[in-house]
C-alpha cells in the first residue's frame, strides 16, 4: 500500500471509530490532495532557496527591479498549481474503483496491521505540513537575514 493510500486508510478508520463513515469518502482523498499540494509545495520552496542564493550578491535595485515580476509569477503558479494538483489527486482518490480497492486491501489485513497502516497515513500527512511549515518559515527568516526585504523596500520609481 502507499503512503496516499495509507492516508485514506487512516481517515477510513478514524471516521469508522468515529461512526461516520459517511465522511471517509470525502475526507480521505481530500487529505491526500493536501499532502500532494504540500509535498510539491515543499519541493517549490528548494527551487526559491536556489534563486536566493543565485540572488543573494546582486545590487539592491536589480533586485527591485527585478521582484514584480517574480512575485507576480510566483503568486500565479502557487495558486494555479496549488488548486490543479490538489483536484487532481482528489479526483484520482475519489474514483470508486481506486478507493473500494484501498479500503478492501486495508480490511483484508489483521487489525494490528491496520493500525500500524493508519499510523503510517497518520505520521506522513502531519510529516508532511511540518516539513512545508518549516521550510517556508526557514525561506522568511533567510529574505530577511540576507537583506531581501531592505531591497524590496527600495524606492525606484
Amino acid at each position: 500500500m502507499t503512503v496516499f493510500g495509507a492516508i485514506i486508510s487512516h481517515n477510513y478508520l478514524w471516521c469508522q471509530y468515529r461512526q461516520r463513515v459517511g465522511l471517509a469518502k470525502t475526507q480521505g482523498p481530500m487529505m491526500v490532495g493536501i499532502v500532494w499540494v504540500a509535498n510539491v509545495l515543499t519541493f517549490y520552496a528548494y527551487y526559491i532557496y536556489t534563486n536566493l542564493v543565485a540572488f543573494k550578491e546582486k545590487d539592491p535595485e536589480y533586485l527591485n527591479r527585478v521582484k514584480w515580476e517574480w512575485l507576480n509569477a510566483f503568486k500565479l503558479s502557487f495558486v494555479i498549481g496549488a488548486l490543479l494538483i490538489f483536484l487532481l489527486s482528489y479526483f484520482l482518490y475519489r474514483i470508486k474503483g481506486v478507493y473500494n480497492n484501498i479500503i478492501t486491501e486495508l480490511l483484508s489485513k489483521e487489525e494490528k496491521r491496520q493500525k500500524s497502516v493508519a499510523k503510517l497515513g497518520k505520521t506522513y500527512f502531519y510529516g508532511s505540513l511540518t516539513v512545508l511549515v518549516i521550510a517556508y518559515c526557514i525561506l522568511v527568516w533567510l529574505f530577511v537575514e540576507w537583506g531581501y526585504w531592505e531591497a524590496f523596500n527600495l524606492d525606484t520609481n
